[in-house]
């Protein structure tokens, strides 16, 4: 599994301390002396150690009194060593200090006689407190790289306490922290860490921890991340309000990372929405107080003949996004999502609710909910299963309340449904576009939808416009009943209207068709009007209600009706040229295969008048040259002449054998693809 430096990883995720909940730490195996004690002083941050020296005044203040003096000493002196790392013997402050002594003299002295000072208390007394600070400790092998590439990494540790048990004492030690811990932080992404075993001095406590970080974050969710590490049962907490995942002890090495990094932007994705609820919140504020510009979008929406809720919704959504657009955690989640990309990830639980995300970023499954209009994307099916986008300019064919359709007929494009075998969201050749996630309703299986932009269909404009009148979007209208009260309500007022007009239409149809029948029929006829559809062709539900084998599914959403008609037009638009061939022939250079020489022979392939028989090469005449002859025996190191002296010799049979002056024959066999096969044999007698 691929890992990163942990000092890389608790930078990007912002982390300022790291709780351990642990017992597998423990103070040092050898005896802590006084030179090891001080070396871990020395180092450890500024902040930690005024807290350590603190909890060390209750008991020992005169230990507590001269340690704080030879750390003002020392912090002064500590620049002097350029990386503690490389120069200083580890656990040992009497080498840093041979190190001032060379580099200021004047300055050794005070410190030297302040280290001597120091009377070390009885190690038993402080091993709890040494613990708690990571003083003097045993690191397990488990964190041994947190503590070497983060925590131990630089001159000036970074800070991090150690609970091996979770008495009551500690308890409240560990409230206390995360007390200290928020109160002076500013930067609400700055993070504290908490790794915990769910079994310290042989309790399972993780849940306990979990509830006191539970009851931590009440008035709201403070940025505290982690995990739980443990070789016990399986104990974890995943939710909105706290994120600890399980990491198996003998696994840490390689999942503690990923498991720290979730928690990380499961928090993140926390504070987004804490983001988001305020932007809507907001928007929907000003979209409360700014009425007047509501309502002028909805005049605007009824003039361009989108539904009013589309326009409010784009609206309020991109106040939203304005809103969203000030805040910083957008950066946050950047930063994190580089990390994870880094980050091997478990296997992933499939969501049916996140799948359908897929679906609904390419179609819009609301159009027959909200009765609207037909507009470019929209996607139809028949009763036989064919599918067609409609296509065209929204300004030539949407309909509105003070304009009508400029287009004289609607344009359609076909295309199929076909199994979902690769992984793309959408492709393109020079033929087809293809999206995948496509649904014949939200609750289908996802297939493939290959669209065939280079061929059309039409079909009358009031016929396509049915779909808008049934919630089912199927093509169909009831000629002497109203609009039913439930869509009236929903629809654009001029769409109400205009049904009544719809019903005068398909009434007239009716009339014709039964009136003047097969003249009828041949006015109609796909030879002078073809369509795909024609509007006589209807079926009769009942006395008064007509059906067309139409209806519509859904609309694809902006971003791909765009590139779709982008490919289409690129494709009407193309350069014509003339493709007939003048000379009836054309020359090709065939593969040599299956023989004992390689490489090409040329051949003249004669053309038939039908361009798809034309297409298909090894089923049509071919002529070979005789120098072309010559060349190929050339290559089979054979000196004779071809007995037929025409410049040109047909290929017309799969298999040809030109009779050669020495008595062998040039055996040429056509293959399909197209290839041929070339041999040296005995000429046929008679040939």
């Amino acid at each position: 599994m691929q890992q990163i430096d942990y000092r890389k990883l608790f930078i990007n995720v912002d982390c300022a301390m790291i709780v351990f909940l642990e017992d597998d730490f423990s103070l040092a195996d050898t005896e802590v002396d006084k030179s090891k004690f001080l070396y871990s002083i020395s180092r450890m941050d500024v902040e930690s150690r005024k807290d350590f020296v603190s909890e060390l005044e209750k008991n020992h203040s005169v230990f507590a009194l001269s340690l704080k003096s030879y750390s003002n000493c020392m912090d002064k002196l500590f620049p002097l060593i350029e990386c503690w790392n490389e120069e200083v013997i580890r656990d040992d402050i009497e080498s840093a200090m041979d190190i001032i002594k060379i580099r200021d003299p004047a300055q050794y002295d005070s410190l030297s006689g302040l280290y001597n000072a120091i009377e070390l208390p009885n190690v038993d007394q402080l091993a709890k407190l040494l613990l708690k600070y990571g003083l003097c400790i045993n690191i397990p092998p488990c964190y041994q790289r947190i503590f070497d590439e983060y925590l131990l990494s630089e001159n000036r540790w970074k800070p991090f306490r150690i609970y091996a048990n979770f008495d009551a004492e500690n308890s409240r030690s560990f409230k206390c922290d995360l007390q200290e811990f928020y109160k002076n932080t500013i930067n609400e992404f700055t993070c504290l860490c908490c790794i915990i075993d769910n079994e310290l001095s042989g309790e399972k406590r993780a849940k306990n921890i979990i509830d006191e970080i539970r009851s931590f974050n009440t008035d709201k969710r403070n940025s505290i991340i982690g995990a739980i590490v443990t070789s016990h049962e399986k104990t974890e907490n995943i939710d909105e309000h706290v994120f600890l995942e399980y990491v198996n002890k003998s696994l840490a090495q390689n999942n503690l990372q990923s498991a720290i990094l979730k928690s990380t932007y499961n928090y993140a994705i926390s504070k987004l929405k804490d983001e988001l609820v305020k932007g809507l919140f907001d928007s929907f504020s000003k979209a409360t107080i700014n009425r007047n510009i509501a309502f002028y979008l909805s005049q605007m929406a009824v003039y361009e003949g989108v539904a009013n809720y589309q326009i409010i919704n784009t609206w309020i959504s991109t106040m939203c996004d304005f809103e969203l657009s000030k805040s910083n955690v957008i950066l946050y989640i950047v930063r994190l999502t580089n990390l994870i990309n880094q980050v091997e990830i478990e296997n992933y639980e499939i969501s049916d609710d996140l799948n359908m995300l897929n679906t609904f970023e390419a179609f819009d499954y609301n159009v027959n909910k909200f009765y609207q209009p037909p507009a470019a994307g929209d996607v139809l099916i028949d009763n036989d299963g064919n599918v067609y986008i409609l296509v065209g300019q929204d300004c030539d064919i949407m309909m509105s309340e003070t304009r009508k359709r400029r287009n004289a007929i609607s344009e359609l494009i076909p295309a199929q449904i076909v199994s979902q075998t690769e992984m793309f969201k959408l492709k393109n050749n020079l033929n087809y576009m293809m999206i995948n996630n496509f649904r014949k309703s939200p609750e289908d299986t996802p297939s493939c939808i290959k669209i065939d932009y280079t061929k059309r269909v039409y079909l009358e404009n009031e016929l396509i416009n049915l779909c808008t009148y049934n919630p089912d979007g199927k093509c169909c209208i009831s000629l002497d009943t109203v609009l039913p009260d439930d869509r009236a309500k929903i629809m654009m007022p001029y769409l109400v209207e205009y049904y009544g007009e719809m019903q005068k239409y398909f009434n007239s149809i009716k009339t014709l068709k039964s009136q003047a029948g097969e003249a009828f029929d041949i006015f109609l006829d796909n030879t002078y009007a073809p369509r795909l559809i024609s509007v006589h062709k209807y079926e009769e539900e009942s006395a008064n209600k007509l059906s067309y084998p139409l209806r519509r599914i859904c609309r694809l959403t902006e971003t791909y009706i765009l590139y779709l008609y982008k490919l289409y037009l690129e494709y009407r638009g193309r350069q014509p040229y003339n493709t007939i061939n003048l000379a009836r022939c054309q020359t090709l250079d065939i593969p040599i295969t299956d023989s004992a020489i390689s490489g090409e022979m040329s051949i003249q392939v004669i053309l038939s008048g039908d361009r798809n028989t034309n297409s298909k090469p090894a089923k049509l005449p071919w002529e070979i040259s005789r120098s072309e002859v010559l060349r190929m025996l050339s290559k089979f190191n054979v000196d004779s002449m071809p007995t037929d002296k025409k410049d040109y010799i047909a290929l017309e049979a799969e298999e040809t054998n030109i009779r050669l002056e020495n008595g062998q024959a040039l055996k040429v066999t056509k293959k399909s693809k197209p290839a041929v096969k070339l041999e040296i044999i005995r000429s046929y007698i008679g040939y």
